[in-house]
């Protein structure tokens, strides 16, 4: 009798680890990262979809304070990619954009804004461009992204 209240106990140890470890999420896992930027590209289609936006270019996300990190740059190159995967969108080569970019005296390395923004989607010839920030919450990361008209400069939808 002892013995199956013992087990009994182990049992309900064991039980209440189980559900506890299956329903915290650590957001900064590469897994669980993928499924957000694939929640943020899904966002992103529809709204470059809405718009009738067939080029764009996908510019490093900046942290808080509008530095590039490589941890910006990651985020772009996925995005990138989950985006021309789609098949929907003609997508400016990061290669090209960085060979353009030093013809023109822009510069993707340090500091971005805005205005250095249009000024890329202008030279490529970008329907939309896509940027955002990336802030550390410590045990998380939170990602904004911005679509931006290269025309107007102006924000015409968030993710």
């Amino acid at each position: 009798m002892n013995s199956i209240k013992i087990f009994i106990s182990y049992f309900i140890i064991i039980i209440m680890f189980v559900g506890c470890s299956s329903s915290t999420r650590n957001l900064t896992s590469p897994k669980s990262l993928d499924v957000q930027l694939d929640d943020l590209v899904t966002q992103i289609i529809n709204t470059l979809s809405n718009n009738n936006k067939s080029k764009i270019a996908v510019i490093e996300f900046s942290d808080i304070e509008g530095n590039l990190t490589n941890l910006g740059r990651y985020v772009a190159e996925e995005l990138t990619t989950k985006l021309y995967r789609t098949k929907q969108f003609e997508i400016v080569e990061r290669q090209l954009m960085n060979k353009i970019l030093q013809e023109q005296n822009l510069s993707l390395h340090g500091y971005i804004d805005i205005d250095t923004e249009v000024g890329i989607g202008k030279v490529l010839g970008a329907d939309a461009i896509v940027s955002g920030s990336i802030t550390d919450l410590g045990n998380s990361i939170k990602i904004n992204a911005r679509i931006i008209s290269p025309e107007s400069g102006k924000v015409f939808s968030v993710a």
